[in-house]
């Protein structure tokens, strides 16, 4: 019988210590959920930036991926009044000096149209919304 007390008290503090670090986590991911959220949106401007279609990278990839399947396109900041717009940022796809004319990659447009058309961009062709927004929603719809 005295094994079995001693491993029980061995249970009980041990299943208290892991019952404590998951309540802590909880809390501090409640206390430090902002600035997640702005830690990912600072990253993906950056990993925008790095985004080149002459590349293959994984950033690449993910960014065509992302905007395809979320049928997005861009971030909002508070540098843009569309979230395409962000684009104009990338250089590898703008470039040149002036941010009137901003390009888009081909996976920001809609499905068997071009978005670029006579170096020109027609915005009626390009995916509406935020990709962070769709991602953040996308995520929370499937989280339960």
């Amino acid at each position: 019988y005295k094994e079995v007390k001693s491993l029980l008290v061995v249970y009980t503090a041990i299943s208290v210590l892991l019952l404590t670090v998951l309540v802590m986590g909880g809390v501090m991911a409640y206390i430090f959920r902002h600035q997640v959220q702005e830690n990912m949106k600072a990253q993906l401007v950056l990993d925008l930036r790095k985004y080149d279609p002459k590349s293959g990278s994984m950033v690449t990839w993910s960014w065509d991926r992302t905007q395809t399947e979320l049928q997005c396109c861009g971030m909002m900041t508070v540098q843009v009044e569309q979230s395409w717009q962000i684009w104009r940022y990338n250089t590898a796809i703008n470039p040149g000096p002036g941010l009137q004319d901003t390009k888009v990659p081909s996976s920001c447009c809609k499905e068997g149209v071009a978005c670029v058309v006579s170096n020109q961009t027609v915005v009626e062709n390009i995916w509406p919304g935020d990709c962070y927004h769709k991602g953040m929603e996308f995520l929370q719809g499937h989280s339960d």
